[in-house]
C-alpha cells in the first residue's frame, strides 16, 4: 500500500460557502476536500474560489509542480455544472503547474462528470480511483 502523503501543511484555504478546503503539503501534494453544491450559483462560486486559490498558490510557490488529491465522497450526486464551471475546470486541468490529479470517493454520477472533464481537457492528468490508497499510489508513481 502506498504511504499517505506527508501531513505537514504549509498553506491552506477554506471556502466559506460550503466548507470546501484546500491544503498544500510540504511535498507539493494539494489536498482538495470537495463539498456538495446544490445550485448552479453555489457551484460557480466554489469553482471561482478554487481557480483564485490555485492562482494564489502558484504565485506563492512558483517552483512547485502540483499533484492534487481530491476527495469527492461528500459531494455525492449534488454537483451542478454550468458551461462556465466546465471551462474553469478544464483550464485548471490543463494548467502546466499541475502534474497529476487523482480523485476518489465518486458516485457514478460524479464519474460521468470526471470522464467529461478528462475528455475535454485532452490530457491524461486526471484519473479517478475506487479508494484513497489507489489514488495516492498513482500520484506517487
Amino acid at each position: 500500500m502506498a504511504k499517505k502523503v506527508e501531513d505537514k501543511i504549509i498553506w491552506e484555504n477554506k471556502f466559506e460557502g460550503n466548507k470546501a478546503e484546500l491544503k498544500l503539503q510540504k511535498n507539493g501534494v494539494l489536498l482538495f476536500n470537495a463539498k456538495p453544491t446544490y445550485t448552479f450559483e453555489e457551484n460557480t462560486s466554489e469553482t471561482k474560489w478554487l481557480k483564485d486559490s490555485f492562482k494564489e498558490l502558484t504565485e506563492k510557490f512558483p517552483d512547485i509542480e502540483f499533484k492534487i488529491l481530491i476527495d469527492v465522497a461528500d459531494v455525492g450526486n449534488s454537483e451542478q455544472m454550468t458551461e462556465e464551471t466546465k471551462k474553469i475546470y478544464v483550464d485548471l486541468i490543463n494548467d502546466p503547474k499541475i502534474e497529476k490529479i487523482a480523485v476518489y470517493g465518486q458516485t457514478w454520477g460524479m464519474q460521468i462528470i470526471l470522464d467529461l472533464l478528462s475528455a475535454l481537457s485532452r490530457t491524461n492528468k486526471l484519473k479517478s480511483f475506487s479508494n484513497e490508497e489507489k489514488a495516492i499510489a498513482w500520484l506517487n508513481s
